[in-house]
């Protein structure tokens, strides 16, 4: 298994330590998000100069506040493309390996069906010139289910990948919450894990996962601060996948925030016993 963690400017990637409590927890990549004002400023090229140096594999999560890939609005949609290569090209110009680029493609408007051939036809005009580019520098673009109209639904997020020959990073935590949020039952959501799996066959290149508090309806913390019992089951469906539906060397990446208010040591401690838990069910 393949493990990352995701940071951002709020991580306390400062902390003389926090490379080395990394490796320590048993991390092998670092998803890197680029939200402002990352790659603005200057601190940032220490972050990714440093993560390499230790040895860590980089992945990067494209820029989406304010940005509206999918939007009906051509302009809206080309400003948000600009944007991202923008930030991705300071990344490039500090002679950066990655391998990989998230996307959220999204949009406020729900598409009526009646015009919704030529609306993927224009969103894949789009991100075919990001994926153009990414493929003319060596990195992948992967399109993830977040939680907005479009990527959220399973038939437009596999049909605009497969029309744009590009991946999806499935977020399990996003498809679990979503399903919650609609009042799914326990037995319910397994089965709609398992049909994401099986419909999205070699399409996922990146998994992201994180837990959801049940009360706020919040993600992105820890698979063992939610409810284990569903977190256990979802890790044991995406188990049966790997080597079959999954590629083994698909990364597995903790997307988790919510230890960040703790010292450096104690966020590792705490995310080194979620990575433990994960590796209960993948190995």
């Amino acid at each position: 298994m393949r493990a990352g963690f995701s940071i951002w400017h709020k991580s306390q990637t400062n902390d003389p330590r926090f490379w080395e409590l990394a490796l320590k927890a048993g991390f092998g990549l670092v998803e890197i998000a680029l939200d402002y004002p990352w790659p603005w400023e200057r601190s940032f090229n220490n972050v990714v100069r440093r993560a390499l140096r230790e040895g860590l594999d980089v992945g990067l999560h494209a820029p989406w506040r304010d940005l509206r890939l999918a939007s009906p609005l051509r302009d809206v949609r080309e400003g948000g493309a600009r944007a991202i290569l923008g930030a991705v090209d300071k990344v490039l110009n500090l002679g950066v390996d990655f391998h990989y680029l998230v996307l959220h493609v999204s949009s406020q408007e729900w598409i009526p069906e009646h015009v919704l051939d030529a609306y993927l036809d224009d969103v894949s005009t789009t991100l075919g010139e990001i994926r153009d580019f990414s493929r003319s520098h060596d990195f992948e673009i992967v399109i993830e289910n977040a939680q907005t109209p479009l990527s959220e639904r399973l038939t437009l997020l596999k049909k605009l990948a497969s029309k744009l020959d590009i991946g999806v990073c499935l977020d399990l935590g996003h498809l679990v919450l979503g399903h919650i949020r609609k009042g799914a039952s326990k037995r319910r959501l397994f089965k709609i894990v398992v049909k994401w799996l099986n419909e999205l066959t070699n399409l996922v290149k990146v998994v992201h996962l994180h837990g959801y508090d049940e009360d706020r309806k919040k993600p992105h913390i820890g698979l063992t601060q939610s409810n284990v019992d569903v977190m256990a089951g979802v890790l044991s469906i995406l188990e049966s996948m790997v080597g079959d539906r999954i590629s083994a060397d698909v990364p597995i990446v903790l997307e988790i925030f919510s230890y960040e208010d703790n010292d450096v040591k104690s966020f590792f401690d705490k995310m080194g016993k979620e990575l433990d838990f994960v590796k209960e069910y993948l190995k």
